[in-house]
């Protein structure tokens, strides 16, 4: 949003708040507010537990047991390791 604009918008909800018009502020997007809070991105975060893996020994952290888990679900097997020397190579820019 350009700044002009958000500037106006502000504005205008000040105006509408000092006004005691809230019920014209459309904050939840034409949904009720309480609707609105259930969005996924208004949630309190929480805790998942990492799924079980078959090959456990791939994984180092959490997270790798997630993406294992979808590559199993897959039928995917990973990739395995590059060397040192290829790293190295990535790294620069293809140049050893």
């Amino acid at each position: 949003m350009r700044k002009a604009y958000f500037h106006t918008a502000c504005l205008l909800l000040w105006a509408s708040l000092a006004a005691g018009k809230s019920e014209a502020i459309d904050l939840a997007g034409g949904q009720n507010l309480e609707a609105a809070r259930e969005f996924w991105s208004l949630r309190p975060l929480q805790k998942n537990e990492a799924p079980t893996v078959k090959d456990a020994a791939w994984c180092r952290t959490e997270v790798d047991q997630f993406i294992r888990h979808g590559q199993e679900a897959k039928k995917i097997q990973p990739n395995s390791l590059a060397s040192p020397r290829t790293k190295k190579a990535s790294s620069s820019g293809g140049t050893v």
